[in-house]
């Protein structure tokens, strides 16, 4: 016993470690679930990619990993459409019809932990039901294939399930809770009347463009900081993002936001102390003093602090400790949290 760890061993330091930012954590089980159709394969095919690549998915930034596709669903002619839709890449693929034979699938006794073997990478496993034979609203049964999954994660990986949804709920997924009790972060994905919406657009036409929510629904489980996006699927042409209808009046208010940082340095005559920096009541009067509603101002101080336009903190004195808003560049300050606020870069 004396060889392990106590709480005191831990590091504070340690932050959450993102392979694609805000959405898919690395070394930990992602459950990405919608309904069949509506573009699952294209999109995780489309992550996978920038991945292996280490380009950005649509703005969020990736860590560069190999990938693995184990298609256990898809025959040859939708992955070909994948590749007229996404573009070809140097993802791993191992489906029905590999020279190597179907991939093993999680159930077997032994044959599945030939993906221990694999460098430590992005495994994709398309579908859950489709990876194995057992019954998905079983306990016993998703314990045992979700432990499987845990057992890739031990090994290094980062793994992304994809899972079918009830036919009668698109944000219902299909089996046992023990499937979201051993996961680690549950992302949806459903269509949408409009971006900035989680309004679900229940019409239903396979061949025409459609606008998907993706990411963390707020009731959903995930053990990771919360975010969204919102992405157009054309089965014809492009997967593109779309730019949340917010996003202008969040840049508006970063930039007010650095403007009043830098006049209140110059006014003092040296940085601002974090002190000196606005708590939330303070940062909605300023928002509402440049021109939005009381109730604008709310919603987005909120929602740009979830996207990370400001950061939030607190500082501790004798007496209190103060919580506050600071606005954000493309990178982390070094220092935010301790005496000042590096603005030696603005």
């Amino acid at each position: 016993m004396e060889n392990l760890p106590t709480f005191n061993d831990i590091d504070e330091n340690v932050s959450e470690d993102w392979l694609v930012d805000g959405l898919i954590p690395r070394g930990a089980i992602t459950i990405m679930y919608g309904k069949g159709g509506l573009g699952k394969s294209h999109i995780v095919y489309l992550i996978g990619k920038c991945v292996v690549e280490g380009t950005e998915f649509f703005g969020r930034e990736t860590k560069t990993c190999p990938v693995y596709y184990l298609d256990f669903e898809n025959p040859a002619s939708v992955q070909a459409h994948i590749k007229k839709i996404c573009g070809g890449s140097n993802v791993i693929l191992w489906g029905l019809k590999s020279k190597l034979g179907s991939p093993p699938r999680f159930d077997t006794k032994k044959e599945w932990e030939i993906y221990k073997t694999f460098p430590p990478g992005l495994i994709i496993i398309d579908t859950l039901r489709a990876c194995n034979l057992l019954d998905t609203n079983s306990d016993k049964d998703m314990a045992l294939i979700m432990t499987r999954f845990k057992e890739l994660w031990a090994c290094g990986h980062t793994v992304i399930v994809l899972l079918h949804t009830t036919k009668a709920d698109e944000r219902q997924w299909k089996g046992n809770t023990v499937i979201q009790d051993l996961s680690d972060n549950m992302v949806a994905l459903f269509k949408v009347k409009q971006a900035g919406e989680i309004t679900e657009d229940l019409t239903d036409d396979p061949n025409r463009p459609k606008l998907l929510f993706l990411g963390n629904i707020l009731d959903e489980k995930s053990r990771f900081r919360k975010s969204k996006m919102y992405i157009n699927f054309d089965p014809e042409h492009t997967i593109e993002a779309i730019d949340d209808p917010d996003r202008p009046s969040l840049l508006d208010i970063n930039q007010r936001f650095w403007d009043w940082v830098g006049n209140e340095n110059k006014e003092k005559g040296r940085k601002l102390e974090v002190a000196e920096y606005p708590n939330r009541t303070q940062f909605e009067k300023m928002v509402t003093g440049w021109g939005y509603t009381q109730g604008k101002a709310k919603k987005l101080v909120s929602k740009g602090k979830e996207l990370r336009y400001w950061g939030f903190n607190e500082v501790k004195t004798k007496r209190e400790t103060h919580h506050y808003y600071y606005p954000k560049i493309s990178r982390q300050f070094a220092n935010v949290g301790q005496t000042s606020v590096d603005l030696s870069d603005v």
